[in-house]
């Protein structure tokens, strides 16, 4: 079954909050004269189109490309909202090598399943056609189960638990143990440690694409982590002469709370809250956890019943100032 059809991924918070942190991060990169309006967008739309509404509503970006595989090209059209909008009824590695070279890019990888040999196909085809001060990002499942899953169906049922996870240990290893640069294993399989393994693994394979490419690097801005239901990954920044670090070092872009060197991700985790519910903790969240550090629980006086790992990942407005 087609992920848009198990979820409106207008109404994932998680997701939204990760659109915003690349906004803000995309809005600081037109200062630095990465003019986005000037941009070709390349991604995936679904029937909801959401990034492709949101990158013309704030970065004006009028060129746009839609790849969509699954055979429903009537109500992509049907809910296509913009003229503009170039939908092309293929895969996206069919689509990446006919991308124009001469001009700068914006392309969202934005995959609803765990890393495959499908996926680096697509990476190293975009790092081989992208033009300097194109902006590449890639999102995907970082979970155990969604690993398991390319285990063979009529297999995976005669396998115990952890001959899965041996199968994905030699999987990974095949894929990216090469980048990852040390073999991998059976703890790194772990909810908190293979989103790093993943995020690392993925950004030397870029690295190693772009040494075919004379002068060209590429400059990590976004590694988050957050989960919809599903654990995912984003990984993404921006392919340019290798000459640039100055230039984005003097400009402060790294500073930004939704920017990261790192190889850890942010981890992007929003509580599912009325209108109503966020009001009331924008409030008061910072008595909250104030009181929650003394006492490790939360008050008699909350106004409604609430996780306290909620309470402790709500982000605070001058945490988004002082992330380096």
């Amino acid at each position: 079954m087609p992920s848009f059809e198990k979820i409106n991924y207008l109404l994932r918070p998680s997701k939204q909050v990760e659109r915003k942190l690349m906004l803000e991060t995309m809005q600081k990169l037109s200062e630095m004269g990465y003019f986005l309006h000037e941009y070709t967008y390349f991604g995936f739309g679904s029937i909801y189109y959401a990034d492709f509404i949101l990158f013309h509503k704030y970065l004006h970006i009028t060129e746009m490309i839609c790849a969509e595989i699954n055979n429903i090209e009537k109500r992509m059209l049907f809910n296509k909202p913009y003229e503009f909008i170039n939908l092309e009824m293929k895969s996206a590695g069919s689509i990446i090598p006919e991308l124009n070279r001469e001009k700068r890019h914006l392309v969202w990888l934005d995959y609803d399943y765990s890393l495959d040999v499908d996926i680096l196909s697509d990476l190293r085809s975009c790092l081989h056609v992208l033009a300097p001060g194109s902006i590449l990002i890639i999102s995907l499942s970082s979970e155990l189960r969604s690993l398991q899953r390319k285990i063979d169906i009529n297999v995976s049922k005669k396998m115990k638990y952890s001959e899965k996870c041996a199968w994905v240990i030699e999987y990974l290893n095949d894929l990216v143990g090469s980048y990852y640069g040390t073999e991998i294993k059976n703890s790194h399989l772990a909810q908190n440690n293979l989103p790093p393994v993943m995020a690392k693994s993925i950004r030397n394979f870029i690295r190693s694409c772009l040494s075919a490419r004379e002068n060209m690097t590429f400059y990590q801005l976004f590694n988050y982590l957050y989960s919809d239901g599903t654990q995912m990954l984003t990984i993404g920044g921006i392919i340019d002469n290798s000459d640039r670090e100055e230039k984005f070092e003097e400009s402060n872009i790294y500073s930004l709370f939704s920017v990261t060197k790192d190889e850890i991700p942010i981890q992007i985790s929003v509580p599912p809250l009325t209108n109503r519910e966020k009001l009331w903790l924008d409030q008061n969240v910072m008595q909250l956890k104030k009181y929650i550090t003394e006492h490790s629980t939360l008050p008699d006086s909350m106004a409604f019943e609430i996780n306290l790992d909620a309470i402790n990942n709500y982000e605070l407005p001058e945490k988004r100032q002082n992330r380096k």
